[in-house]
């Protein structure tokens, strides 16, 4: 087995820095090198081929490096329609590797997931028209926000047919009456993924797009995992603030099974307000009994205590695994794409 060679350039505290991998192992051993390169936080399941394959990458931003890794072992992925890649911690799955066209700018990936055209015929008229979808996925230590609030601002600066003719629409051209075509979004659209659908003038998606440009301006918090041990007392300081294990209870007989109630409060740190100002709502548990499930944080309101609960356990877990959140900024991610086609 060649070794392992890795190179860490140290760029500005939002951009982790250019990854190098050239070696031939295991996908855990090349997961294990990306997280020790990019500081990010990634699980292989246990149903991943554990086959050795080779891998090189050199110079690389965090998702250039991740989509090597998976594309040279060609049964390993991190999305799952409509499922983009997770927050706080990245979750590798069994599945073959799918090819989208992307373009990558700093921390982020984007794609195109489909172009598409529609053609209607109603007692009022005929239409024509096209789609083209596109979505960023952003890296574990960043959420990105498209929420009521803190909706995604999307511009398309140019997007040219496989002749090179103008398909953007003109901006007060209203969109068709006809209800064929009601989606405005991606195909991935949950976990921490901003999309668009754009409306394109009638085009050919099976020669596809010249060229397509614009961008996407959006907020983010940083995102960080933290593992809380699952004792009386405990005590674990993060960037919210001081997170305590108040209590764990006497587990629970249920018809669905063994439920483990925890309780937790936070001591806030300056800025924070609400737990769901901190916390995001799901945990994972540590242990292999455990693996792949995700379970739901019901954040109260008010307050700054809450209950982890971990059904069908049937003993706790030695930890559980919390995504904290701090920090809002506004990014602005552009795109250029040349030669779109599937």
């Amino acid at each position: 087995m060649r070794t392992l060679a890795l190179l860490l350039l140290f760029l500005p505290a939002q951009e982790p820095g250019r990854i190098s991998l050239d070696r031939n192992g295991t996908i855990e051993e090349a997961m294990q090198a990306l997280s020790s390169a990019s500081g990010a936080s990634i699980r292989v399941t246990s149903e991943v081929d554990a086959k050795a394959f080779p891998v090189q990458v050199r110079d690389a931003r965090f998702f250039e490096a991740l989509d090597a890794v998976c594309r040279a072992h060609g049964q390993a992925r991190y999305l799952d329609a409509p499922k983009g890649p997770d927050e706080g911690s990245l979750e590798i799955r069994p599945g073959a590797w799918i090819e989208y066209p992307s373009c990558y700018e700093a921390e982020y990936k984007v794609i195109v997931s489909e172009l598409a055209g529609f053609t209607s015929a109603t007692a009022t008229s005929n239409e024509r028209w096209g789609r083209v979808f596109l979505a960023v996925f952003g890296p574990p230590w960043v959420r990105v926000r498209d929420d009521e609030g803190a909706k995604a601002q999307w511009t398309l600066d140019e997007a040219l047919d496989a002749n090179g003719v103008d398909l953007k629409i003109p901006p007060r051209d209203p969109d068709p009456i006809q209800r064929v075509d009601m989606v405005y979004h991606s195909t991935y659209w949950k976990a921490n993924v901003v999309s668009r659908a754009f409306r394109l003038k009638p085009f050919d998606p099976d020669r596809g797009l010249r060229s397509l440009k614009g961008s996407a301006q959006f907020f983010v918090t940083n995102s960080k995992e933290i593992t809380l041990p699952l004792a009386e007392g405990k005590t674990v300081e993060t960037p919210v603030g001081t997170l305590t294990v108040d209590a764990v209870r006497e587990p629970e007989q249920t018809p669905q099974g063994t439920l483990q109630r925890v309780a937790i409060s936070l001591k806030p740190s300056k800025g924070i307000k609400t737990l769901r100002d901190a916390l995001d709502g799901r945990f994972r548990c540590e242990g292999k009994d455990f693996e792949n499930r995700v379970y739901t944080l019901t954040l109260p309101r008010e307050g700054l205590s809450f209950e982890a609960v971990i059904r069908r356990a049937a003993a706790p877990p030695p930890a559980i695994r919390l995504i904290v959140r701090d920090g809002i900024r506004y990014v602005r991610v552009p795109f250029s794409f040349k030669d779109v086609r599937f």
